[in-house]
């Protein structure tokens, strides 16, 4: 037994020998060659240039101290309500002038400003007159067309009148004007 304990001491000792935790083959370490420090720069250029690609896709600029800033964005002006703000008198005098409908002069007044002239001058371009003269048409055409949304169907003639027509020689539907008869004479026996 004796002989069984010395062995167990033994390999106790070998294992307090080793220390813990490092490795037991040195680590190799591979020579850096230059190609790879030129792979390695062209790769982090074509990082940053595809970072800054997002951020301007996103909408944001770099700043004065070179961070990256969100892009104010210009604040949408607020609709007119009355289409007639921001018309000068001698504008609205030109528009009686010319005799444009309230409908029509909202146009005038988006054309004369999108094309950045006034009102009066716009009013003495082609393509307005034009408008304006196509738009008065229209006009005219459904107010002189029947647009009545009430749709009448054809009327039901009654017995009477069926009675009036087969006398007067014009003879309707032969089955109508034997119903209205068999309805007549039944109604002189019930009386």
């Amino acid at each position: 037994m004796e002989n069984e304990i010395d062995d167990v001491n033994i390999t106790n000792d070998e294992e307090e020998d080793k220390e813990p935790g490092l490795p037991a083959d040195p680590v190799e370490v591979e020579p850096v060659d230059e190609e790879d420090d030129a792979d390695k720069e062209a790769l982090k250029q074509r990082n940053q240039e595809l970072y800054e690609q997002l951020k301007k896709a996103k909408g944001q600029i770099r700043g004065k101290d070179g961070k990256w800033v969100k892009k104010e964005q210009p604040k949408p002006q607020p609709l007119e309500k009355d289409g007639m703000a921001g018309v000068t008198t001698e504008e609205l005098y030109s528009l009686v002038k010319a005799n444009v409908p309230d409908e029509d002069t909202k146009e005038v007044k988006l054309y004369a400003r999108s094309h950045g002239v006034t009102i009066t001058e716009s009013l003495k371009m082609p393509e307005v007159k034009s408008l304006l003269k196509i738009r008065g048409e229209l006009r005219s055409t459904a107010e002189a067309s029947n647009v009545a949304s009430k749709r009448y169907g054809a009327s039901k003639p009654t017995d009477e009148q069926i009675l009036a027509d087969a006398e007067e020689g014009k003879l309707p539907d032969a089955e109508k004007l034997a119903e209205v008869r068999q309805r007549e004479r039944l109604s002189k026996k019930v009386k």
